[in-house]
């Protein structure tokens, strides 16, 4: 099992810093063919095709589970032919659905003033629509416990479709560059995962549109768990987009630009840090979740990573947008630490939702998000009539303490028998820890060294002085000699 987490984990690593780079190409090339005002109109589209692989109904993380759980071969394989029959409705629901929500978008005043053809949003549509049903349609790999593959075809898609995206740009085609490149990485991506998904799955159909009794059957089993998860994924959709929402509604377009960029930012490191819920959570799954034992230092490790890494991001994120975009897409310090205690709060909280995941727990996660996004809509929506983008970033950090902050923790203290306090104290003491070693070194640095390219290079040096922190301090706890053998190593990590 370790050698098949780490190849994941490798890959997830190698796919996502992929996504960060295409990501921070993209955002360049963005900034650097279109005006903010008429990026504007097509941020909040952006943001909402960046979740579309999350319209599954909740199967695919339900099934992938059931499948990774169960040891019988006739069980998997039949509810593999229920997810691929499943499946290929939500393939045709996606694309039609898609196609009437931009429609509709596309004949909105802010796209009508900018000018926009209904054409262009229609292909913007089917373009994107198409690549969140193949990335749907690979999750299949994580129930054979070959995530590798699923990195693998993300990461050759993003490369494919950011320099179909800058040849776009070069040849003058402005805003139709973003639905061309998202239809070249389809393009070049698509085929190869057939064949890798008829080379595990053998005899498996990509495309199957026949019912009977054993696919009204599954439907029932699953139906109940898969609705909670599907509520989990659309309220995430919603929480992590109506901030935007609001924004673009109290705000001017160029304001609403500045705030895309610092939140995809955020949301790009954010996305990194997972790698291990990401990939651990299916081989928890496997063996039936976390001991208890093994759930602390999960919680402890999470707490060093994300403090750490906030700490940095408060330091150098004002100048890195400053000097890799322009003093116009920058925001201000006020917004920028509010906007990172929320990436430390909804990062911490990720820990405990993924143990929930192994567990099968999604109503709690469901039920945590829910509450968190009802207090963000009203704190947001009150915080953007007073304060504008400021009010409503408050607004969204305030409403975490429904959900993301304090529940979930105690939810998953409740079903993986632990002590809330215990859990909550650990994550939250190394955050802090880690938070201030980060962000006294960057500070220092930013201080003595030249900015520019060397912002990430700074970042990257006070993320580790932060770990060389926890490291010290989890030796200092040794009541051993130590001599570095694996099994004594393994009781160092335990104690970060």
């Amino acid at each position: 099992m370790h050698t098949a987490f780490l190849t994941a984990a490798t890959w997830r690593i190698i796919s996502t810093i992929s996504l960060l780079l295409t990501s921070f190409y993209s955002l360049w090339l963005y900034t650097s063919y279109i005006r903010p005002e008429r990026y504007g109109v097509i941020a909040l589209a952006l943001t909402i095709m960046a979740y579309l692989p999350y319209f599954d109904g909740g199967f695919r993380t339900v099934l992938n589970r059931a499948i990774l759980a169960s040891t019988d071969a006739g069980v998997r394989a039949g509810l593999l032919r229920f997810g691929q029959k499943l499946y290929t409705y939500l393939f045709l629901g996606i694309v039609v659905g898609n196609l009437l929500f931009m429609a509709i978008y596309g004949l909105m005043p802010g796209a009508r003033a900018e000018n926009l053809s209904l054409g262009f949003f229609l292909l913007f549509a089917l373009a994107n629509a198409l690549t969140s049903s193949a990335n749907i349609q690979w999750g299949v790999f994580v129930a054979a416990q070959q995530q590798s593959k699923l990195y693998i075809l993300q990461t050759l898609s993003a490369w494919a479709a950011v320099n179909a995206l800058a040849w776009a740009f070069s040849a003058g085609w402005e805003l139709w560059s973003i639905p061309f490149g998202s239809a070249v990485g389809f393009a070049v991506s698509y085929p190869l995962s057939i064949r890798w998904i008829k080379l595990t799955f053998p005899g498996i159909k990509i495309f199957d549109v026949t019912t009977g009794a054993e696919f009204r059957e599954q439907f029932r089993r699953f139906r109940n768990e898969a609705w909670f998860c599907f509520r989990a994924q659309i309220t995430t959709i919603v929480l992590y987009s109506a901030d935007i929402l609001i924004i673009g509604y109290f705000c001017p377009k160029a304001e609403v630009a500045v705030y895309y960029v610092i939140i995809r930012l955020i949301g790009m490191t954010r996305s990194l840090l997972q790698t291990g819920g990401e990939v651990g959570w299916p081989f928890l799954a496997q063996r039936g979740g976390a001991s208890r034992e093994d759930s602390i230092p999960w919680f402890g490790f999470h707490g060093w990573i994300y403090g750490s890494v906030g700490g940095a991001l408060a330091v150098v994120s004002i100048p890195f947008c400053s000097w890799y975009m322009g003093e116009a897409w920058t925001v201000s310090p006020e917004l920028l630490w509010v906007v990172v205690l929320r990436f430390i709060v909804v990062g911490l909280g990720s820990s405990a939702t993924y143990l929930l995941y192994a567990l099968g727990e999604f109503r709690p996660i469901s039920k945590c998000l829910e509450v968190e996004l009802v207090a963000g809509l009203i704190l947001g929506t009150v915080g953007g009539y007073m304060a504008g983008s400021l009010g409503v970033a408050t607004g969204f950090l305030l409403a975490t303490g429904g959900g993301t902050l304090i529940p979930v923790y105690v939810a998953y203290a409740r079903r993986g028998g632990t002590s809330f306090w215990h859990v909550f104290g650990t994550i939250w003491s190394r955050a802090v820890l880690g938070f201030a070693g980060s962000y006294i070194t960057a500070t220092l640095l930013m201080k003595t060294i030249v900015h520019g390219v060397y912002i990430p290079f700074i970042a990257s040096i006070a993320v580790a002085v932060s770990f060389l922190l926890a490291f010290a301090l989890a030796m200092s706890r040794q009541r051993f000699p130590l001599h570095f053998d694996a099994r004594q190593f393994r009781q160092l990590i335990r104690k970060i």
